[in-house]
């Protein structure tokens, strides 16, 4: 019985060992690249993100801003809309929401998100 513990603990690092983390320096590295008008890359860079945290709400926010560049307006609203749903609902994902309202010209919408945002961040 005493190996019991032991056991469980090995299997659980052994499990971590081939589970992709997404540190803080990656999603910074999703921002620059889209700052710096990478958007593809950084399109791509965000996506391998999620696809290891999908609860990631800042990546998600952030490759919502991305589609949005990108042209891809519904790609960009399922992200934001996902982000925003995910604890605790970053206010980028809210603004982000803004900017598609405004680009569908739904500005009564537009300006309930940005409400969102401001609750958030006042």
């Amino acid at each position: 019985m005493d190996r019991l513990p032991w056991i469980g603990f090995l299997i659980c690092c052994a499990v971590l060992a081939f589970v992709p983390v997404a540190t803080a320096q990656t999603v910074d590295e999703g921002l620059t690249l889209y700052r710096e008008g990478q958007f593809e890359e950084a399109r791509s860079l965000l996506t391998e993100i999620l696809e290891g945290q999908p609860a990631n709400s800042e990546a998600r926010a952030y490759l919502g801003l991305t589609l949005l560049e990108l042209g891809r307006l519904p790609d960009a609203q399922r992200e934001f809309e996902q982000a925003a749903r995910t604890p605790p609902g970053p206010e980028m994902a809210h603004i982000g929401m803004a900017r598609v309202y405004t680009e569908q010209k739904k500005f009564t919408d537009a300006a309930s998100a940005l409400a969102r945002a401001e609750q958030i961040n006042p």
